[in-house]
């Protein structure tokens, strides 16, 4: 603002060198930290090979996604930002910088990434739902109804998701809380494929390769599709189990299906191979069905994805 109001003064004035003297001033013992944060930036806003579109009336999230995830730029910029608020000696620089970094680590926070560990042996945890294997993977809860112009609320009843991988396969385990499982309804299990409009669970997945959906309902019903195309199938297999207190599901997904490999994984840009929606619907026989989602985004919803970081 201080630049476009100097520049309203005079429009002939060097736009560089009013930045340059702004952030001198502003920023004092900080200023050579904070000028190569903004030329960071300045980079990859201007990188023709980056096609992503942002305007005054793009959500933030989205505008930090692309312009500092996607890019590779996060790290070395934060990193920029811890260095200029340990150099700074001036209080009110010091404020400055403090809180440039705190809004990238709020809109980083705000993305919702979800770590991915890998494990060699990932595969055993797959034998069975009491492995300790699952322990280390990493645990989704917070399901809320979709919010949609409202405050989300809280669900009926919990879920949690925990997701971790080897190299060949991602490894889901869902509980799906429920204080009277045995009134968790479905259809029989039949051979052919069929979308579960029971209690059941969906997991989204999203790479270069396309929007990947997986459904499993409580009496081991099953749907995939790609691209909301059901003729696409995968080779991913899942298995189901009633306690007194749940249903719960493991449900195991070739990377290689939903065009994923992890040894192409850039370490600048981790999060970029992946993304993820997931949902529930809590049924039980009702007329109206609740569907429940982590975080209480809306499923078919623009910029409502999860980073999965694929370690």
């Amino acid at each position: 603002m201080w630049i476009i109001s100097r520049l309203m003064w005079n429009p002939h004035q060097d736009v560089a060198v009013l930045r340059t003297h702004y952030i001198t001033r502003a920023y004092r013992d900080a200023a050579p930290q904070l000028a190569q944060f903004y030329a960071l930036l300045n980079v990859a806003w201007h990188d023709p090979a980056n096609r992503q579109f942002a305007n005054g009336h793009s959500g933030r999230g989205g505008v930090f996604k692309r312009y500092f995830v996607d890019t590779g730029t996060e790290k070395p910029a934060r990193a920029l930002l811890v260095a200029a608020e340990a150099a700074a000696k001036h209080p009110r620089a010091k404020l400055l910088v403090s809180r440039v970094l705190l809004q990238c680590d709020t809109w980083a926070k705000e993305l919702g990434r979800l770590t991915v560990p890998a494990f060699p042996d990932a595969a055993m945890a797959a034998e069975a739902f009491t492995s300790p294997h699952w322990e280390r993977a990493t645990p989704i809860t917070g399901f809320r109804l979709p919010r949609g112009w409202a405050k989300p609320t809280d669900a009926t009843c919990n879920t949690e998701i925990r997701l971790m991988r080897d190299d060949e396969q991602l490894y889901a385990r869902i509980i799906a809380y429920d204080p009277e499982p045995a009134k968790a309804w479905a259809h029989p299990r039949a051979d052919a494929e069929q979308f579960p409009l029971s209690d059941h669970v969906e997991l989204y997945l999203r790479s270069k390769s396309g929007t990947h959906l997986f459904a499993l309902d409580v009496n081991g019903n099953h749907y995939d599709a790609r691209n909301w195309d059901r003729r696409w199938h995968s080779a991913w297999r899942g298995k189901l189990r009633k306690t007194d207190h749940s249903w719960e599901a493991i449900v195991m997904i070739p990377l290689a299906d939903i065009g994923v490999d992890p040894t192409k994984q850039d370490p600048a840009k981790p999060a970029t191979l992946l993304e993820g929606v997931f949902a529930r619907v809590y049924h039980h026989g009702r007329a109206t069905p609740e569907e429940s989602t982590y975080t209480g985004v809306v499923v078919h919803g623009e910029h409502v994805w999860s980073p999965l970081v694929l370690e």
